[in-house]
């Protein structure tokens, strides 16, 4: 019996230590572009970062590079300290409306028109851009859209179904040959 407590102890500090948040940690997975990894630690340990608006906006930043865009909702709330962090906000929270409005569009079918955002350099607000504006072709369910800017680069969206039967916006960023599937709950 003691043992295992000790075993179980044992466990519990590796796990501890392993998962420890600390600022050259965070700065390191940034560097390093550990996105998700980042976003997942940023969100089991915000209450240790919650008082350092940088920390919290590399959070943010890796949660948005990782397609984790409804875990900006807890940043958002906390970036209000500086002017740089209240500009990060406005950003993150620029990224999520669209990501909401999208998704309600394509997945729920409601009808959204008359919408003029600022658009970003992220993949969500260029692709909203495009679908408010209706510069898209609908086939069989999936919408295609040109990027005005670049012709190498083009969008499929379209709806997807989890294994738990959620739907996922899914975008597929065409870039020449190369493709970036992204996916939104």
């Amino acid at each position: 019996m003691n043992k295992i407590l000790v075993l179980i102890l044992f466990s519990l500090l590796l796990i501890a230590k392993d998962g420890a948040v600390t600022k050259d940690k965070i700065i390191e997975l940034y560097q390093k572009k550990e996105y998700e990894k980042l976003c997942h630690l940023g969100y089991r340990n915000f209450k240790s970062i919650r008082n350092d608006q940088n920390l919290i906006s590399l959070y943010a930043f890796s949660c948005l590079y990782a397609d984790y865009i409804d875990r900006l909702a807890i940043p958002i709330i906390a970036l209000s300290k500086t002017k740089e962090a209240r500009q990060n906000r406005t950003y993150f929270s620029l990224i999520l409306t669209q990501k909401n409005m999208l998704y309600s569009s394509i997945i729920d079918h409601i009808p959204i028109e008359g919408i003029q955002l600022p658009m970003t350099d992220h993949v969500i607000s260029r692709v909203s851009h495009l679908y408010f504006q209706n510069l898209y072709t609908k086939k069989d369910g999936h919408y295609f859209l040109h990027d005005p800017n670049d012709p190498k680069i083009t969008y499929e969206v379209y709806q997807e179904k989890s294994r738990y039967n959620r739907p996922f916006l899914i975008i597929e960023e065409h870039i020449g040959s190369t493709i970036i599937k992204h996916k939104f709950l």
